[in-house]
């Protein structure tokens, strides 16, 4: 079953320290995505990545637009969760597996 939006990073699967920012993974169409980069304070638009990292304070909204891509998010992070807790690199490798794999 899908979620409408999860968390995802140090708050699902590490450990949060004072300095951590809040991730949160959606599923939005292309217009919702242009207005969340309009109001965004640091958007990282990468190309090669399979979503786009918007900041609003603490906040890391992490836009998919691709159903695809937001399921390989939610499959990481479920696997991540049950091996928590796992370091920023552990989490950066993994989701880059299954990115690879994903394509």
């Amino acid at each position: 079953m899908t979620t409408p939006a999860f968390i995802a990073g140090s708050y699902a699967y590490g450990t949060p320290t004072e300095k951590s920012d809040l991730d949160l993974v959606i599923l939005a169409d292309s217009t919702t995505l242009a207005l969340l980069i309009a109001a965004s304070d640091e958007p990282n638009i990468n190309p090669n990545y399979p979503s786009v990292s918007l900041r609003f304070g603490k906040l890391n909204l992490l836009v998919c637009t691709e159903q695809s891509h937001y399921d390989v998010w939610q499959r990481g992070v479920e696997e991540l969760r049950a091996k928590a807790p796992v370091t920023r690199e552990e989490a950066i490798e993994h989701f880059e597996r299954l990115w690879k794999f994903s394509r």
